[in-house]
């Protein structure tokens, strides 16, 4: 059976924290804040760092980090929604806005 990897580079595992913060962030706002669990956060960076780490085609973890937040939750969400928990393929043919296209931007 196959398992998933969470082997991802020291530069991937900075940005995946970078990001957890910024969400971290944005959840605080004081117009809205919103009331996440700390297992919330857990399965988002679990889920970001299984599909990193399992597609064949890595994200731009930093050109997730610098989205607005449309984007930004947009790929969030989407990677909390759509990354199988048992092999970190992304699921239900849904791709993130940070994707590679062809190799290149």
């Amino acid at each position: 059976m196959f398992e998933v990897s969470f082997d991802n580079t020291e530069s991937d595992k900075a940005i995946i924290e970078k990001i957890i913060q910024r969400l971290r962030e944005f959840d605080a706002d004081e117009r809205d804040p919103l009331n996440r669990s700390e297992e919330e956060y857990r399965q988002v960076r679990v889920s970001i760092a299984a599909a990193q780490a399992n597609e064949s085609s890595p994200f731009r973890l930093e050109r997730l980090l610098s989205f607005d937040m449309v984007s930004f939750y947009h790929d969030i969400w989407g990677f909390y929604d759509h990354t199988s928990r048992d092999t970190g393929e992304l699921l239900n043919c849904w791709l993130p806005r940070c994707g590679q296209r062809n190799g290149h931007d």
